[in-house]
């Protein structure tokens, strides 16, 4: 039998590891439910902690108002 690693090992470190991952969102709620605008109001907060992530200036366009 091959011994299997649990799942809450880390991988090793890996060249890449070091780079930037440069994220970009598109957002669409037609339907307007509550639930999709908290989790994308809560996305680029629980991105900023995330390692080697970077966000854009985050833009927000409200209704009627052009960014």
């Amino acid at each position: 039998m091959v011994p299997t690693r649990h799942p809450d090992v880390h991988s090793p470190w890996r060249p890449w590891s070091d780079q930037i991952l440069h994220v970009a969102v598109a957002y669409s709620n037609p339907v307007r439910w509550a639930a999709r605008r908290i989790l994308m109001n809560d996305f680029p907060d629980y991105m900023r902690v995330s390692a080697n992530v970077a966000l854009p200036r985050w833009r927000t366009r409200l209704r009627g108002q052009a960014v």
